[in-house]
């Protein structure tokens, strides 16, 4: 019998999808703030979901990617497959017309819309070596490497105005550095790792609340350009370490949902559809129009319960994707 996966990383898998959804709203509503309440609750929410990216490398890491030519040629089928669903429905309800530049951008130009898709891919592709480096190093090795690996990011970070080695994150180089550290963690489960959850939740909070200090003072200086590409970043020491101790959170209990398991299948669906480039306009006109029709205390609220509406509508298209791809290139 096949052993169940447990679902408390499965909900983080989720967590890390709806933050990803909740980031992009408050680069929607970059330079629109009403006041400085409204800034500063944008700048907070950015800030504690900038750990979303990591957070779905590290459950990578965390179980290991097992690299197969059907597992690339699935996600890049899905990644197609709901880029056309977005722009059919799109044209269908008139925000869009037909042309041949928006078909390029949902097949063959994919790569040009999506960066996580190609940066994931190049990742899938290495991992097989990195999964045979881990296995065959001891672990002061991977320590060691690891230690290397960021000290040379962090002097890049301090060094560096712009980053051309690890693209603030947006890169497969800075998931390779991720995924080696979610295997460390997983493996070998080092004494940083047993703290209890509330000293993981507080260190995350502290690292968010690093990270806004840092912004609200760059600001003040209207350094903007400094705080994109120093805080608003990735691979930045504020948001690897909230990434990591966030993570640590959902390690350290275990329940089992079917629906939660049902629904984490599809998360990445989420991420496809609102980032279609058609889509993603809509997307952002519809949280701007909430963002000036409700009252300040009611729209992060408002946009959370959206948010968790719009993803579990997502995951049921990619059910149909699902059953695509079974009908098509699953033999019986």
């Amino acid at each position: 019998m096949e052993k169940q996966r447990l679902s408390n990383i499965e909900l983080l898998r989720i967590i890390s999808m709806v933050f990803v959804m909740l980031i992009h709203i408050t680069y929607a509503l970059s330079g629109k703030a009403y006041s400085q309440t409204d800034s500063f609750l944008c700048v907070i929410m950015q800030w504690m979901t900038m750990i979303c990216v990591d957070l779905f490398v590290l459950i990578s890491g965390w179980f290991g990617i097992h690299s197969t030519l059907k597992g690339i040629g699935k996600l890049v089928y899905q990644t197609i497959f709901l880029a056309l669903f977005s722009f059919i429905v799109c044209i269908l309800f008139g925000f869009t017309k037909f042309s041949i530049g928006g078909l390029w951008h949902c097949t063959f130009g994919i790569f040009s819309v999506y960066w996580f898709v190609w940066a994931y891919i190049l990742l899938v592709i290495v991992s097989p070596v990195l999964n045979a480096y881990v296995e065959t190093a001891s672990r002061s090795q991977l320590k060691w490497l690891l230690c290397l690996f960021y000290g040379f990011a962090l002097y890049a970070y301090l060094t560096l105005k712009v980053d051309p080695i690890f693209s603030k994150g947006f890169h497969t180089m800075s998931f390779i550095g991720i995924y080696l550290l979610g295997r460390y963690m997983r493996l070998y489960r080092p004494r940083w790792t047993q703290l209890s959850v509330k000293v993981d939740f507080l260190i995350y909070l502290c690292s968010v609340a690093v990270a806004v200090i840092g912004v609200m003072i760059l600001q003040q200086f209207h350094q903007e350009g400094l705080i994109i590409e120093k805080l608003g970043n990735y691979i930045a020491p504020t948001t690897m370490v909230g990434t990591v101790f966030f993570f640590l959170i959902f390690t350290k209990f275990s329940f089992y949902s079917k629906f939660i398991n049902w629904c984490a299948i599809s998360c990445f669906a989420a991420f496809v559809i609102h980032m279609q480039l058609d889509m993603h306009v809509q997307y952002n006109k519809l949280f701007q129009i909430i963002h000036s029709g409700v009252p300040l205390y009611l729209f992060w609220p408002v946009a959370i319960i959206l948010v968790v509406v719009l993803f579990l509508a997502c995951v049921l298209v990619d059910k149909v994707r699902i059953f695509t791809w079974n009908k098509l290139f699953l033999r019986k």
